[in-house]
């Protein structure tokens, strides 16, 4: 399912897991540790989910569930962007 916008994302949540989740909130708003653990506390996530983050390289790495490993990391101009897979062992109750 594609979702456009936070609301349609909101919408959808209750719909199924995600398989693939992009997480670039604006970079002021502080969002991204919020977003992931609401995710994996609501259990919104398939086994081994796929998420791409984005975050200012000028902040500090956001706090991210356990059981979230890293799989790559770049940079392009001010913008760090990594690509994290869940372990499907994690507990999501």
């Amino acid at each position: 399912t594609k979702c456009t916008n936070g609301a349609d994302a909101i919408d959808l949540v209750d719909e199924q897991n995600f398989d693939i989740v992009f997480l670039d909130p604006p970079f002021d708003a502080d969002l991204l540790s919020q977003s992931a653990n609401l995710l994996e506390s609501n259990g919104r996530l398939a086994a081994n989910a796929l998420i791409y983050i984005e975050h200012d390289i000028k902040t500090e790495p956001p706090s991210l569930p356990p059981g979230w490993r890293q799989l790559k990391s770049k940079r392009a101009g001010e913008v760090q962007y990594c690509l994290y897979q869940r372990d499907d062992s994690s507990d999501i109750s």
